[in-house]
């Protein structure tokens, strides 16, 4: 059995596209890896009504224990909703995992009435446009016009993400294990605030939150994907290293 490996969450209407190039980076190290598409997600934006974040914990935890009989112990990285996903697992099995990566978590969002939201999302309907130019809030506008997100989803969805924010951030002081969290100043999905809360309610003691100035929100495929990926493998390779050395230690 491999000691580590790793489990990759996308975010909220995302799709496997933009955490993909995590699995490529860990290939020559051969870590195991799950990335699991979470209910709703990878298919239409109607598949997601109905969905709330219940289903996305349980799909992201049945792949950690799917990732577990393969494995000894698990790093979690999470982009946008899934870096909440993330943390909620660090949270709950505090044990087997030895590392959390959160890339623009969702904890708190720029959107004008996210707070009022609960209110009158039941009658919104879907949310979005599917004409509007998503490469605007992206650096690499061209990139962004190409993704395979949704551009439009279920009101009542959001509104469990909203929800969901708030669960998770009551379990951030369960989290012991090292966290790197990555963060843009250019995000205008989610605010710099939502990493400093993670940063600041962790009880990691090994913890760093890590800036880029000209990224999006999807930091794993703008303009500077490649300086953060640098970043994400370099915190799983450290953390999978320095696991087996201790589990050959324990062993010996």
């Amino acid at each position: 059995m491999a000691t580590t490996g790793c489990l990759i969450l996308h975010g909220f209407t995302s799709c496997a596209d933009s955490v993909n190039r995590v699995p490529v980076r860990l290939k020559p190290y051969n870590i195991p890896y799950r990335m699991p598409l979470m209910r709703g997600h990878g298919t239409r934006p109607e598949d997601l009504i109905g969905v709330t974040w219940h289903d996305w914990y349980a799909d992201a935890n049945a792949a950690f224990n799917d990732l577990r009989r393969e494995v000894e112990q698990v790093i979690v990285v999470g982009l946008s909703m899934g870096g909440l996903v993330a943390a909620h697992l660090a949270a709950a099995r505090a044990r087997e995992v030895v590392g959390l990566v959160t890339i623009a978590p969702a904890m708190r969002f720029y959107y004008k009435y996210a707070d009022h939201a609960r209110y009158f999302a039941p009658v919104m309907g879907m949310w979005g446009d599917e004409d509007r130019d998503m490469g605007a809030t992206w650096h690499d506008q061209e990139a962004g016009r190409r993704h395979g997100n949704y551009r439009r989803f279920p009101a009542p969805a959001f509104v469990s993400l909203w929800r969901y924010a708030q669960v998770v951030e009551q379990q951030l002081p369960r989290i012991q294990a090292p966290v790197l969290i990555i963060h843009s100043h250019a995000d205008r999905t989610i605010p710099g605030t939502a990493s400093e809360q993670i940063f600041q309610k962790v009880s990691s003691t090994d913890k760093e939150l890590a800036w880029f100035e000209r990224s999006g929100h999807e930091m794993l495929r703008d303009s500077e994907a490649a300086q953060v990926l640098d970043r994400v493998e370099a915190f799983i390779v450290t953390r999978a290293a320095l696991e087996s050395a201790e589990s050959l230690q324990v062993k010996e």
